[in-house]
């Protein structure tokens, strides 16, 4: 659950509907808590893969500019400047 409050609070989410206690919970309650927290564990699941969909994007768009840039100092360094 510390783990779970952490990454929630680097996506700013301010409260995660199933981080209460189940010691002092009916059974009726426990399912449902725990159904809370698999709904909370699916929202930080796709935040995360969203980040890391948004990281391959960038990498991918920095590879492109190195390469350009590499182009650039060839014909620079082709054309004596």
């Amino acid at each position: 659950m510390d783990v779970m409050n952490t990454v929630a609070g680097f996506f700013g989410i301010s409260s995660l509907q199933g981080m209460r206690s189940m010691q002092h919970v009916s059974t009726d309650e426990r399912e449902k808590l725990s159904n809370d927290r698999r709904l909370d564990l699916d929202l930080l699941n796709s935040r995360i893969k969203a980040v890391l969909q948004r990281l391959d994007r960038k990498e991918q768009l920095l590879q492109g500019y190195e390469k350009d840039l590499s182009k650039l100092r060839l014909v620079d360094g082709s054309l004596g400047l």
